[in-house]
């Protein structure tokens, strides 16, 4: 096998990968975001005292 078809087979597997850890840093930001939201209409709930 050749470096560079072996570069070539690990630029596909790291694509692959890449799409699939990219998707899940979306949805963790997504998430953290929305925690960050829930919390802060939280405590700004407390400081009024509703």
């Amino acid at each position: 096998m050749s470096a560079t078809s072996q570069y070539k087979l690990n630029q596909g597997r790291g694509r692959k990968l890449g799409t699939r850890s990219r998707r899940l840093t979306r949805c963790m930001t997504k998430i953290s975001f929305l925690a960050e939201n829930l919390a802060t209409s939280l405590s700004l709930k407390l400081m009024v005292g509703d």
